[in-house]
């Protein structure tokens, strides 16, 4: 690292980083500085007399004897922080956006900090560039999982879930067991999923409030499909029982950006609820959920839009009603063109399914249906 590493931080912060006066960093720095030493020893020796970091004297971090110095610290701080801001970015794209455009360097990201951890030079350091990777592992696996790359997504979800365990962090765990949930949700591998979250759910005494809502909710996801597959009544108890207690949660931390992809608020487990509901045939009190549902949902949250028509699909198709179904769903799809997400086309296509079959001719079950043709082969 040379001096020129530096140049482009602000004087204040080289100030604050080190210590001498904000006027001698501005001689140093300054082109008209022909007499910067030129021997190494000479450079080490001229930093310790001035108490300042060797590389404001052009050394390298190699050469310099105290690898933990003040300036050494606040760029890798500052590279972490960048790291931290495109983490935070993809996600809210996610949310909010075109989670693809935000997702599509994932791998680079993911590679950068590999590199970066076994090149970590102590212990503390490597914990800190890891606990970033094991992120960066569930942004890979939710964006695999929104374009249907399922095994990459898994695998991706397995590399978070194995890093969270080496930290012997409980909230990484947590949040790499979701993402590897909703994987196996969307993949049809529904004991796997039940698996994941049953797992969570051994520790959640120890995870943050704010964690609570998702994991209840997705734990009454996991229920609902035991119930529905297995023919299990107490599941099916269970699973509401699941989502009243996400509902909850989300009452008591509404509309809180929980990180790492999860999210604290009183929508989900509102829209999961009224979707579940549905396949139970309790037709009202799963559009009474919905209707709660709609109104706890920002106009600017595409994720929460995209959940609602779907489960506003799923309500209207099991009320016989072919057309509210085909439009509610055409919705959802133009959602998922927008997004360029393809997180609901699986449950979408087994909706146009029922639609056909009841009314093979309808007008808006075509319409649905070749809109639907972009995405899945019917």
């Amino acid at each position: 690292m040379h001096i020129g590493v530096v140049q482009s931080f602000p004087k204040q912060n080289l100030h604050a980083c080190m210590g001498p006066s904000e006027r001698f960093i501005r001689v140093l720095l300054s082109p008209e500085n022909k007499d910067k030493p030129k021997d190494t020893e000479r450079r080490k020796l001229l930093a310790d007399i001035l108490r300042i970091s060797p590389v404001l004297l052009g050394l390298q971090v190699a050469m310099v004897a105290d690898a933990a110095s003040p300036l050494i610290t606040y760029i890798d701080s500052q590279r972490l922080m960048a790291y931290e801001d495109v983490l935070s970015m993809s996600w809210s794209l996610y949310r909010f956006g075109d989670f693809q455009i935000a997702t599509q360097k994932s791998a680079l990201w993911v590679w950068q900090l590999e590199n970066m951890v076994r090149e970590a030079s102590s212990s503390v350091e490597k914990d800190q560039i890891a606990t970033l990777l094991c992120q960066f592992y569930q942004v890979a696996a939710a964006s695999a999982r929104d374009r249907g790359s399922y095994r990459d997504a898994v695998a991706a979800a397995n590399q978070a879930v194995k890093l969270a365990e080496q930290l012997n962090n409980p909230s990484l765990l947590a949040s790499s067991l979701y993402h590897r949930f909703r994987v196996f949700i969307q993949w049809d591998k529904y004991p796997k999923a039940t698996n994941d979250v049953e797992h969570a759910h051994s520790f959640i005494q120890r995870l943050p409030d704010t964690l609570k809502c998702s994991l209840y909710s997705a734990a009454g996801e996991a229920y609902t499909y035991r119930a529905l597959y297995e023919k299990d009544k107490q599941a099916q108890v269970k699973s509401l029982h699941m989502f009243d207690k996400a509902a909850e949660w989300g009452r008591k931390h509404n509309n809180v950006e929980v990180g790492n992809g999860l999210f604290s608020g009183l929508y989900k487990p509102l829209v999961e609820r009224a979707y579940s509901l549905a396949d139970y045939g309790e037709i009202n009190d799963a559009t009474e959920c919905l209707v709660l549902a709609e109104s706890n949902i920002k106009p600017n949250n595409l994720c929460g839009l995209k959940d609602y028509y779907l489960s506003l699909a799923k309500i209207s198709i099991e009320q016989g009603d072919v057309e509210a179904a085909s439009e509610a769903a055409l919705k959802c799809l133009e959602l998922h063109h927008d997004t360029t997400s393809k997180s609901n086309v699986g449950w979408l296509h087994q909706i146009y399914k029922q639609c056909q079959k009841m009314e093979p001719n309808n007008r808006k079950v075509l319409k649905f249906g070749n809109t639907l043709s972009a995405y899945v082969d019917l």
